[in-house]
């Protein structure tokens, strides 16, 4: 209550607010070289928050995902139904309503049971997705874009009021990277053929992520 006292009285006085983060020299810099510095920066930050809009062969999608180094947390809605998931560890678990599972293929009769429960994946997909959604995987594409190149020019732009140096490629996808401060990745527009809209934030933020307490495992279950 102090605090926050003061910081109202310091407020109402008049005083000065803090200084803006100084340019960051970025806008001077070619497109390719603005995409690199953004994933350096987040591999240095080494956690981000993604949250936005995916396609994902062909369906329209959600995101919302807490990605720190290899470990993962939140939740994909790919065709309407929501996926909570988690990697940690080198593990990777999720939890989805029974639509999911019959959709995947177990029986109309089992998939009631496994209703927002907590499942262990099979290693195959725990690495699939501990590789796909990483702090590393994110830098790379940054850098190295699965469609399209990256157009030397840049341009300057706003993202939530704050300035951005905006990297572009020939068709159309954008990459907004902050012009002061770090370089960090702030907003990706995919315009190809999977199209998303992914803003990034809370860089270097980690949060507690942990193994679900009794996840089933299908493996084990389908061996009796």
């Amino acid at each position: 209550m102090v605090t926050f006292r003061i910081a109202l009285d310091t407020s109402s006085s008049g005083a000065s607010s803090s200084p803006r983060p100084a340019d960051n020299g970025e806008s001077k810099k070619t497109g390719p070289v603005v995409a690199s510095d953004a994933a350096a920066a987040l591999e240095a930050a080494g956690a981000a928050h993604a949250k936005g809009t995916t396609t994902t062969d062909g369906k329209a999608g959600e995101l919302d995902l807490q990605v720190q180094g290899n470990d993962t947390a939140g939740s994909i809605t790919i065709g309407g139904e929501k996926v909570m998931i988690v990697a940690v560890g080198g593990e990777a678990y999720l939890s989805a309503p029974t639509s999911f599972w019959r959709s995947n293929g177990l029986p109309a009769s089992a998939a009631p049971l496994f209703n927002n429960r907590w499942v262990t994946m099979p290693q195959s997909d725990a690495d699939g997705l501990t590789s796909d959604v990483s702090i590393r995987k994110l830098a790379d594409e940054l850098r190295h874009p699965t469609e399209g190149v990256i157009q030397p020019q840049v341009t300057m732009g706003q993202e939530a009021g704050q300035p951005v140096v905006i990297v572009s490629q020939p068709d159309g996808s954008t990459l907004s990277v902050a012009a002061t401060g770090q370089p960090y990745p702030l907003h990706e527009i995919g315009k190809g053929k999977e199209p998303d809209d992914i803003v990034l934030s809370a860089f270097g933020q980690r949060q507690n992520i942990t193994a679900p307490p009794d996840a089933l495992d299908l493996q084990q279950l389908s061996r009796g």
